[in-house]
């Protein structure tokens, strides 16, 4: 019972903000419905796909940050300082998000559920990182 209201939570909250081509994932390959997954197996997996997901827009949204610094009429050196620190601000957070994942797990440190929740650990703050990130993109 919990572990079905666990999954209900995560993936009726994690599929809500996804557009429906986001969802042609393994789980849907494997005839996984996302939306009524209870076994820890097959939430799991479209947890990870809901994560793969977010990854791919965060770099989306990398790149557009990186290309919107050659607008404008900014010196060279000032896009070089600024494309130094995007990239070091990335390699920090990249750092901070597996910490602060890994440290979630620990709250199911032995259960079946940690890998889920350490996948969706990683998509809750790759999504808030894309958000930041297009606000770079559109200074």
């Amino acid at each position: 019972m919990i572990q079905r209201m666990l999954s209900a939570a995560i993936l009726g909250g994690m599929f809500a903000s996804l557009p429906t081509a986001a969802l042609a994932t393994q789980a849907e390959d494997l005839g996984i419905d996302c939306k009524k997954a209870i076994s820890t197996p097959d939430v799991t997996l479209c947890i990870n796909d809901a994560y793969e997901a977010a990854d791919k827009q965060l770099n989306a949204a990398y790149h557009s940050a990186m290309a919107s610094i050659d607008k404008g009429d900014r010196s060279l050196e000032v896009r070089k300082d600024w494309r130094k620190a995007l990239v070091e601000a990335q390699r920090r957070w990249i750092a901070y998000r597996d910490a602060e994942c890994e440290l979630t797990g620990f709250q199911w440190y032995g259960g079946t559920g940690r890998s889920g929740a350490v996948l969706d650990c990683a998509r809750v703050l790759t999504e808030a990182r894309t958000k930041a990130l297009k606000q770079h993109a559109n200074p």
